[in-house]
Formats: C-alpha cells, sequence, structure tokens
C-alpha cells in the first residue's frame, strides 16, 4: 500500500514528475495533523454523548513464579566447574506475543503564546521532592464534575482560554529543558495539577491533566469510575507489566488514578471517539537521553573480594523513578541516567581488574556481584514489583536477580569488555558469558557461539556454575551486549 501511494506520488514511471517523497510525506503528516486538530475541536461534542465501558484487563505479569525468599547458595567447589555438557539453548529476543506497535503519530507543534510586555509572575510547585516553577496561570476548573456535559463544559472553556493553551508550551518548554522523556513529561503535568488543584476532585483534576496532555500531542483518554471518580487512560508503544488497562478499538490504554489500589471490580466507561480518530500518539517509556534534573548527593560504598566501589548517585532521581511503569527488562539495561557516575564506575572496574586474565576478571566481578549487595525480593523490599535501573542498585539497600544482572551484564561489557546475555528463567534473572577461551561448565549454544552460564544471584557459584534447577530449562535472552 505504501509503494502504490509512494508511486502515486512520484509518478506513474517513478521520475518524481508530480510530487517528491519528501513532498508526499509532508503532506500526509499535514493531512493528519489537520484531522487530529478536527477531532479535538469536536472532543467537547464526545464528551457529552453517553459514556461506554470496554472491557477492561488485569495488568500483564512479566514472570508469575515467585522468586526466592532468599537468594541461593552453591556447593563450595575447589576447583573450577566441570560438570559441562550442553543447557537448552535461549530463545532470541523477541516479543511475538504481542501486536508491533503502531507507528508514532507526529507530535503537533508546541503553540507558543504571544510575548506580555512584562514577564509573567512564577509559581512553583513540588515535584517528588524538587522544586520547579511555571509562568504563572489562572484557569477556571469546577472542584467536581460529575456528568458528561460537565466534562463537555470545561473541555470547551479551556478550548477558548488562551492561558490552557499556554500553560500546554509551558509544561512543554519545562519537560524539554529537563530531558524528560513522554512518561516523565505525563508524570510533570499530573504533578503541578495535583499540586495546583490539590483541594479538587479526581474528575476535574484528570479532565485538566486530559485537556493538557491531548494538545501536547498525547493520545490520552478520559475515564470515569462507576464510583465517580475520574482517572486517566494512556496508550505505551511498550508493553507495560503489572497495570491493569482497557482494550479500545485494538488498542491497549492502560489506567492511571490517583491510587494504584483501584478496585479491580469497578467499572469504567470513557467517551466515545469516531473510528480510526487518534488524538495524539502513544507515549515512549525508554529514555533516548539522562533526565537533566538538580543534584542532590547521596554516597554510596560498596566492596567484596578485593573490589570496592565509591561515589555519590543522585537521589532526586529516585522519587520519580519509584512507581515507574513496568517495562521488557532489555530496557531496563539499554538505559543510562547518569553517564557521568557511569563512566566513573567502569573506570573503577577497570582499574581494579587490568592485567588479570579474562575468566579470572570476569570471577572476581562476579564474585562481588553476588556479595556486595544485600539481597531481597521486591516484595520484600518495596511491597510490589520493581526492577531496578542500573543506578538504582547504588541505592536501595537491597535487590534482587534482575537487578543484579542489569548491574553485572553492563560491567561485564563496558568494564571488561565481555560479550554476554542476560537471560530469563522462570522466576529468575540470571547471565552467560561468551570467553575467547573454553572453559568446562554449564554453557549454552547461540549462534554459534558458546555462552557460559555467570549467574550474580548463585551465590559463591562460578562462571559456567547453573542452579540445578535451571539446568534442563531453555532460558530466553532478554538483552545481548557485543
Amino acid at each position: 500500500m505504501l509503494l502504490t501511494a509512494v508511486a502515486a506520488a512520484n509518478g506513474s514511471d517513478g521520475t518524481g514528475s508530480r510530487q517528491s517523497f519528501s513532498e508526499f510525506r509532508q503532506s500526509v503528516l499535514s493531512d493528519y495533523a489537520s484531522f487530529r486538530e478536527n477531532v479535538l475541536k469536536d472532543y467537547a461534542r464526545f464528551l457529552e454523548n453517553a459514556w461506554v465501558e470496554y472491557d477492561r484487563f488485569k495488568g500483564i505479569e512479566r514472570d508469575e513464579t515467585p522468586k526466592p525468599d532468599k537468594a541461593p547458595v552453591a556447593p563450595r567447589q575447589t576447583d573450577a566447574p566441570t560438570r559441562g555438557g550442553d543447557l537448552p539453548a535461549p530463545r532470541a529476543i523477541a516479543d511475538d506475543d504481542q501486536p508491533a506497535p503502531a507507528p508514532p503519530a507526529a507530535a503537533p507543534e508546541p503553540q507558543t503564546p504571544r510575548p506580555a510586555p512584562e514577564p509573567a509572575p512564577e509559581e512553583t510547585f513540588d515535584f517528588h521532592g524538587m522544586t520547579f516553577s511555571l509562568p504563572q496561570t489562572d484557569l477556571s476548573v469546577p472542584r467536581r464534575l460529575g456528568s458528561e456535559k460537565e466534562f463537555a463544559s470545561l473541555w470547551r472553556e479551556l478550548d477558548s482560554d488562551s492561558q490552557a493553551r499556554a500553560l500546554c508550551s509551558h509544561l512543554q518548554t519545562l519537560a524539554a529543558s529537563h530531558r524528560f522523556n513522554d512518561y516523565l513529561t505525563f508524570d510533570l503535568v499530573r504533578g503541578y495539577v495535583n499540586a495546583r488543584y490539590s483541594g479538587h476532585h479526581s474528575t476535574a483534576r484528570m479532565a485538566l491533566s486530559h485537556f493538557l496532555l491531548t494538545h501536547m500531542g498525547f493520545g490520552a483518554r478520559l475515564g470515569m469510575t462507576a464510583t465517580g471518580d475520574g482517572l486517566l487512560l494512556l496508550p505505551f508503544t511498550q508493553t507495560v507489566y503489572g497495570r491493569p488497562y482497557m482494550r479500545i478499538d485494538g488498542t491497549r490504554f492502560f489506567i492511571f488514578a490517583d491510587s494504584d489500589n483501584l478496585d479491580p471490580s469497578t467499572s469504567i466507561t470513557t467517551c466515545r471517539l469516531p473510528d480510526g480518530a487518534r488524538t495524539g500518539r502513544e507515549l515512549d517509556l525508554r529514555f533516548a537521553q539522562a533526565p537533566a534534573i538538580p543534584y542532590k548527593p547521596h554516597p554510596f560504598h560498596l566492596e567484596f573480594g578485593g573490589i570496592q566501589l565509591n561515589g555519590n548517585v543522585n537521589a532526586n532521581l529516585f522519587p520519580m523513578l519509584y512507581r515507574y511503569p513496568q517495562m521488557e527488562m532489555t530496557d531496563y539495561a539499554s538505559t543510562v541516567l547518569e553517564p557521568e557516575l557511569r563512566a566513573d564506575i567502569v573506570g573503577q572496574i577497570k582499574s581494579q581488574l587490568a592485567g588479570r586474565p579474562q575468566l579470572e576478571a570476569v570471577d572476581a566481578l562476579l564474585r562481588f556481584t553476588q556479595s556486595a549487595f544485600s539481597y531481597a525480593t521486591d516484595d520484600q523490599a518495596h511491597g510490589f514489583e520493581k526492577p531496578y535501573f542500573f543506578e538504582e542498585m547504588l541505592f536501595y539497600p537491597q535487590c534482587d536477580c534482575e537487578d543484579r544482572a542489569v548491574f553485572y551484564t553492563y560491567l561485564l561489557w563496558n568494564a571488561l569488555g565481555v560479550e554476554n546475555q542476560m537471560i530469563t528463567y522462570p522466576g529468575h534473572e540470571s547471565a552467560a558469558v561468551c570467553l575467547t577461551e573454553p572453559i568446562g561448565g554449564d554453557s549454552y549454544s547461540f549462534d554459534g557461539r558458546t555462552f557460559y552460564i555467570s549467574d550474580p544471584t548463585y551465590i559463591g557459584a562460578r562462571t559456567g556454575q547453573c542452579m540445578p534447577d535451571y539446568v534442563t530449562t531453555r532460558p530466553q535472552v532478554d538483552h545481548h551486549y557485543r
């Protein structure tokens, strides 16, 4: 279909006599922007029609197998592992069970308000313990909304208010200045609205947030529970784990309420939009760049087996990430939140393991990761599933297998230059290394190369020792450093 459209754009002979591809693409984007703008103009009419209930689903679980309450300990071994024998080859990185996400729609250009003759006064608000400021706005927002007509009326009032449009631009500028990704931009909008209108009911705050998010280019939807509480429905480019969602016209919209303890039995309704109407793009959970936020040092000191790591991590990151939606493990592994800190840690590891043979260096880093951190499952430490980004390992006092795997595999590659894979078994995240010289021990073949199990949660194990429970289990590759 795309080839047909391109041929039509270029002329039947492909000479470009009628229209260049870039002009054709621009016309498609322009048509979409015009279509989207018409949908937003008519949104009040959609809001005042009867709302409908869509199918609701419980959160998708990445792995329902429980993790062990205590880190397993390997039997003491004086010699190198000798069992050998091929383990089942892992499945390659894939998410074949999930439909491929639709390409994100082009975001509209932020509408910049006309400059005022004098700088506008500013208002401050708290965002996860940090003080942010915006030009002051004064919007007329009812304290509570209770009917479709009231939601529609607020939309019309905001849509005609230049201050509401200006607020969209101010929030976009603030998010961009802190290099926030899509999710943190949403969280910034939510944080501002909740702080500025803290005395308002959830219906009013969610309706305002919905207006702002849609005009900032996101495909958010507004919802309401049977008990009269407001909530937001957000589409993402990735699968989000552990969060309930609704399926609307084939798209998953994940549910965000004032509390994550939303009654799973309560019904949720939202307004019906015309078939094919997209009010904006899906949100991307990944980080294209590190956030630029105020720095609050938090010291760390880790030591085991002759290796020490010392430094400071930015404590302002962690309240902001505490309830971050769960993603695929590869997204945690590929995210860098503090580049300078990472470079310093890599330098410390390199200097302390310099000159050692490859296997000796790998095992030294393995023992350090196994024993420098205290073990606890996410339920024990936080009361909910919470995979860590690398930097979070340096802040929280306890961690589990997936956190250690993220930490260990990153340093294997970036400090030691060792090709490796982060692999997952039911209830367990592990790692495997591709060495320059063969060794005895548990290994598998992947793309014609041999990978030896090197498990950062199997306490006391060496490279080449697989937990007995997983010797016959086929893992899946979550991330591959090569």
